[in-house]
């Protein structure tokens, strides 16, 4: 046997190689490969050195800065997802059911017929170019209700009008409709849990539930692809004009408990056992408040925002109003000043009117004319000043004409009175 083992490590290659530690020297270059004393020569052709096997290729940028797992594209599936249901022939339908049902939104303009958009795949562009060449220049433009899905075809005249009434728009498959006589109040209404197995006792009594809030004028199963029943049914309800009655959020129909769900206005949550979410653990009522508090938090943000652009112009009428009230107060100040010196002068001038001014010499001899035309009582003070200032306003423009010693002694008079000068004797 040992010769045997001998002869055949000879053949693949002499002796056994021998077990080497990561750690022993002169072993630093060696690889796992020869570690485990399983070679990997030959693996790459065309190469002198032998590559690894589970090579990494190099990442990109936006791989290496998302780190991460990637994120789900959207919310996952249901884990029991509902069948497809088409609505099956109706129970109960009203004659003029059709007529009541399809929208004619309100429009002022004249000679309107419609076109409703809301069972056919055509786009309104489509429509308006199939509806083109039946009608021409019979039509004079369009309205688009996008919300109703609806189309409002405005004709010229109240003939053309009448000759395309019912009329086919090619071959769409579609009508041209007049808006009912009168509005019809409908309400649709979503039925869960309806006992479909009495489809009789179920069409003759639901009327008789909901006929203080309406005429039930539509009653139709939601059926599977084959014509299964379910018990989801769609029913609809011609309440009064101006009624906005709802029925119960639960009935009882044939000894069964039934849903009353209102597309768009009302729904009934199970958990909650309510149409309104009351139970903390709610997952519905989870999402209605974070959108809640979203919702105020948007409103806060718009409002901020509007305040912070109101602010500079509030600023701007306070200082508006402000500036005028300011300059009156100014103007008010400066008429009450000049009020007190209007009174505090005549007092002053009169107080140096009464004192005995010194009167200086040559003035005796300027005055002797005057002492000529002087009436009975003699010149007053205020004669002598004013006679004074004459003589210093007749020697400013001309000094020669009046003695320099009479116009000195007007100055030391004017100044003895008014105080600037000498003082009083």
């Amino acid at each position: 046997m040992a010769t045997a083992s001998s002869s055949l490590l000879g053949i693949f290659g002499g002796s056994r190689a021998k077990k080497r530690h990561i750690g022993d020297a002169g072993s630093s270059t060696v690889s796992l490969d020869t570690q485990l004393g399983t070679g990997n020569a030959g693996a790459v052709s065309g190469s002198g050195s032998s590559a690894p096997l589970n090579a990494q290729q190099p990442r990109s940028f936006a791989q290496a800065a998302g780190g991460g797992p990637p994120k789900r594209p959207g919310p996952s599936p249901p884990s029991c997802p509902r069948p497809q249901l088409r609505r099956g022939d109706p129970l109960v339908e009203h004659a003029d059911y059709r007529s009541m049902e399809r929208p004619a939104p309100v429009t002022p303009a004249p000679n309107v017929l419609y076109v409703d958009l809301r069972s056919t795949p055509l786009t309104p562009e489509q429509v308006l170019e199939a509806a083109f060449p039946v009608f021409g220049k019979h039509v004079l433009g369009f309205q688009l209700m996008a919300g109703q899905k609806a189309l409002a075809l405005v004709f010229a005249s109240e003939e053309s009008h009448s000759h395309y009434l019912n009329a086919d728009i090619g071959d769409t498959g579609l009508k041209l409709y007049p808006a009912p006589s009168q509005p019809v109040n409908l309400l649709k209404l979503t039925l869960q849990g309806v006992p479909f197995w009495d489809t009789a006792g179920v069409a003759r009594e639901l009327p008789k539930i909901l006929h203080s809030y309406g005429e039930l004028v539509f009653l139709a199963p939601m059926v599977t692809a084959s014509g299964w029943l379910s018990d989801q049914w769609h029913a609809t309800i011609a309440r009064p004009a101006g009624s906005s009655a709802l029925p119960p959020e639960i009935i009882t129909l044939l000894d069964e408990q039934v849903i009353v769900d209102i597309p768009a206005q009302r729904r009934y949550c199970r958990h909650c056992a309510s149409s309104q979410h009351i139970k903390p653990s709610c997952r519905q009522w989870s999402r209605l408040r974070s959108r809640m508090h979203q919702e105020a938090k948007d409103l806060a943000a718009v409002q901020a925002a509007q305040q912070q652009r109101q602010q500079p112009q509030q600023q701007q009428e306070q200082e508006q109003q402000q500036q005028p009230q300011t300059q009156q107060q100014q103007k008010q100040q400066q008429h009450h000043q000049q009020l007190q010196q209007q009174q505090q002068h005549p007092q002053q001038q009169q107080h140096h009117l009464r004192t005995p001014a010194r009167i200086p010499e040559h003035w005796d001899d300027n005055t002797e004319a005057m002492e000529d035309d002087a009436p009975a009582g003699g010149y007053s003070a205020a004669d002598r000043f004013r006679h004074a200032t004459e003589i210093v306003t007749r020697a400013a423009k001309d000094s020669l004409s009046v003695d320099p010693a009479v116009v000195a002694a007007a100055h030391e008079y004017i100044a003895s009175v008014t105080g600037t000068g000498g003082g009083a004797q």
